[in-house]
């Protein structure tokens, strides 16, 4: 018997088992990363909600441009709610409120969807200010992209709003 082959061969099943350990930890870290990016995001939002807030402006986020402001009763013109999509981590995605007024009702939709590619997304749910769904998975495949987008309705807007996904990595 030929012992010499032995410590190659070992050599080179745990160079492969560190490539396989290499790259799990980068993907894990791309996606705290990517996390990490859509939260600051959503923090920079929720942050700019408060500013209009104090200052008594209306709402002109990306979320609620095409909206126009309820009048409340006195006269001015009542906030309305504004969403943010977070990546989780995988393909697990949370809409957040980054207003300053409660939305109630609400509920995430994709346009056009194969059946299958979106599971447990929030529907008639009540959001206090900064709070956040449920994660919901949104999954694509080599036949069908994730959108690019999610469609927020709730109680308080006239419409739907297009919250635009965070990148993934």
């Amino acid at each position: 018997m030929n012992w010499g082959d032995v410590p190659a061969w070992v050599a080179i099943a745990v160079s492969l088992a560190a490539v396989g350990q290499s790259w799990r930890a980068e993907r894990r870290a791309r996606e705290a990363t990517a996390g990490a990016a859509s939260l600051e995001v959503s923090l920079q939002r929720i942050a700019d909600a408060l500013d209009r807030s104090r200052a008594g402006a209306s709402p002109q986020s990306s979320a609620a441009t095409s909206m126009q402001p309820r009048a409340s009763s006195d006269g001015s013109a009542a906030p309305l709610p504004e969403f943010s999509v977070e990546f989780v981590s995988g393909h697990a995605y949370r809409v957040r409120n980054v207003s300053t007024v409660r939305a109630t009702g609400v509920s995430v939709s994709i346009e056009q969807s194969p059946a299958g590619m979106a599971r447990e997304l929030p529907a008639g749910v009540d959001l206090a200010p900064l709070a956040s769904t449920a994660p919901f998975l949104i999954i694509d495949s080599w036949q069908h992209q994730a959108p690019g987008e999610v469609l927020v309705t709730c109680d308080q807007l006239p419409g739907l709003v297009r919250a635009p996904l965070p990148p993934r990595r």
